[in-house]
């Protein structure tokens, strides 16, 4: 699987400010020259080996990708923005976005695996490609042959397979959801963020359980556990993005479960969460259910007692 492309430009940025040699850094691990080869070519550099380098430096893999994260960040803030508005299903205003911006050039932690497969299902979802294009050019950057072989996952693996789920059938997306759901058990997803990771995973799994074309009792139960440990974890000042996954799959599990008064309550902090921005087209379908004029009122306070909505 692919590392970030300025994984070892940081490492060795790294190694160099801590003052060690090359060939104390790769002594025991491997060579100095497949060491010089990784830089040089950019090359796959086996997890197991950066694990060991990184430990030398007194990094875990977690410590090492949130440095990367700040290291990179500022640095990339029209791919973040268009990262957001892809996470959000705007379809419409990200292909009007990215015209603006080089696809051969990203750089971005996200290059290589979430920004190329999200914009490939933007031109899906805009109407660009058939279906079957999109899934053939879909299965080959997400490797999806051998991507249920894998004991360790990364968090962008984890988040393309999860809305490529969606427009799968249930059987796919099932399988999917197991794979996810495994290796969050594990503890086998590697990520610089582990709790808003975790927060993510539960909100669109809970999404893709609650939108299966036939949905289930054990689909309904498993989607309400879910909800349940990120509504105990949920802030209001967290990832917009998550807090509407949330929302919307609350709202969906009411209504599945025909608590009509509840899935109007929840839809009505939908509507307020989504209200000036350009809304989701799936959550302005599930709102066009309700009268939005007469959602009732919230107290913003709720917002700190998200299992209430549940």
């Amino acid at each position: 699987m692919d590392l970030y492309f300025h994984f070892l430009k940081h490492l060795e940025k790294l190694r160099t400010s801590h003052g060690i040699t090359i060939s104390e850094f790769t002594s025991g691990i491997i060579s100095e020259r497949m060491y010089r080869r990784y830089l040089v070519n950019d090359a796959k550099m086996p997890t197991h080996v950066s694990e060991q380098l990184l430990a030398k430096l007194d990094y875990s893999m977690a410590r090492y990708m949130a440095y990367l994260f700040r290291a990179t960040q500022e640095e990339f803030c029209d791919e973040h923005y268009l990262l957001t508005l892809l996470r959000a299903e705007r379809f419409e205003e990200a292909g009007e976005f990215v015209k603006n911006i080089s696809l051969r050039t990203l750089r971005s932690v996200n290059r290589h695996l979430l920004l190329p497969f999200l914009i490939l299902r933007m031109k899906y979802h805009n109407q660009k490609m058939s279906t079957l294009s999109y899934e053939i050019k879909a299965r080959k950057i997400l490797d999806f042959d051998n991507v249920f072989s894998f004991h360790l996952l990364y968090r962008e693996e984890v988040e393309a397979l999860l809305f490529f789920s969606f427009d799968l059938d249930d059987d796919n997306r099932q399988a999917i959801i197991d794979l996810i759901l495994n290796r969050l058990q594990s503890d086998a997803i590697i990520t610089y963020e582990p709790s808003v990771t975790r927060q993510r995973v539960l909100a669109l799994v809970s999404r893709a359980l609650l939108t299966k074309k036939k949905v289930s009792k054990f689909d309904l139960n498993k989607s309400r556990k879910l909800l349940v440990e990120l509504s105990n974890t949920l802030d209001a000042s967290g990832d917009q993005h998550i807090i509407n996954q949330f929302l919307y799959a609350v709202t969906k599990l009411h209504l599945l479960e025909n608590k009509q008064e509840k899935a109007k309550f929840a839809a009505s902090y939908l509507y307020r969460s989504i209200c000036g921005t350009n809304n989701i087209k799936y959550v302005l379908e599930l709102l066009s259910r309700f009268d939005v004029l007469d959602l009732p009122r919230n107290n913003s306070s709720l917002y700190r007692k998200w299992g209430e909505l549940l």
